[in-house]
């Protein structure tokens, strides 16, 4: 790492054959994956800084919020050192975090990020794995819900693979027909044209179906940790479809085979 006043000059290095094992493994990351990264971040003191930094990178380009808590842990640790360019390049990736990193003065730079701050120089850092994601217009891997690409809208019928493979490579994918809707991202899922709530799939333990006392039709449901039976919201007429979607998904998630 390097820096001089008044731009702050960050680099990242990764040998050349390490490259590519280092953009798969980033691309395939999961939830399971996050956890542990913030777990060494934590307790693992003896890593080299340089692999910290990156680690906090990593992180930011996931996009998840919960990961905040512990970015904000490690940029007080490197404020409370005196280490001011490591705490600024902890704050890019509390950035990143956003679901639109450039309403957070960050740009998409050919070899990384550029980050302004009021009040501190311009920060810029060279990443190659950054760059990567830089060159297929996105933010970070496929665990990254894509809010810089246009939401799919499914027209029915749709067709169930090629669906997948969009959810799986990041893209929101809206379920909507008259009063019911989901959507779908390879993070999470969320219920409701107007619910705030988002489900990690890593917390669905199973997915059936429940007979409604009622009327006696079907309806899908997810069982889903730390919550009552969540029903989809979809038509008796569709199930067989969004039943078929949602296992998909699940199955490739659940099983480590979404592929980035």
């Amino acid at each position: 790492m390097s820096d001089s006043e008044p731009s702050r000059f960050v680099s990242r290095s990764v040998p050349s054959d390490e490259l590519l094992p280092t953009i798969i493994e980033e691309a395939n990351l999961d939830d399971d994956g996050i956890f542990g990264i913030e777990h060494l971040l934590l307790t693992s003191a003896e890593l080299e800084p340089e692999v910290l930094l990156s680690l906090c990178l990593v992180l930011g380009r996931c996009g998840w919020n919960r990961s905040e808590g512990t970015l904000r842990q490690m940029e007080r640790k490197y404020q409370n050192s005196g280490k001011e360019i490591d705490a600024h390049v902890v704050r890019l990736a509390l950035a990143l975090l956003d679901e639109s990193p450039g309403a957070q003065n960050v740009e998409q730079a050919d070899e990384g990020y550029r980050f302004s701050e009021s009040g501190s120089p311009t920060l810029f850092v060279s990443d190659p794995i950054a760059a990567h994601w830089h060159r297929q217009g996105r933010w970070g891997p496929p665990i990254r819900p894509r809010f810089d690409a246009p939401v799919v809208t499914l027209e029915w019928p749709f067709e169930v693979s090629r669906t997948t493979e969009l959810i799986l490579d990041g893209r929101i994918v809206e379920i909507s027909r008259d009063d019911s809707y989901c959507a779908l991202t390879r993070a999470w899922f969320r219920m409701g044209a107007n619910s705030l709530s988002r489900i990690r799939w890593n917390r669905v333990r199973s997915l059936g179906r429940i007979r409604s006392t009622k009327n006696q039709t079907e309806h899908l449901a997810l069982e889903v940790e730390g919550s009552p039976i969540i029903q989809v919201p979809v038509f008796t007429d569709d199930i067989d479809l969004v039943e078929e979607l949602f296992r998909r998904v699940l199955n490739r998630i659940k099983n480590g085979k979404a592929d980035g």
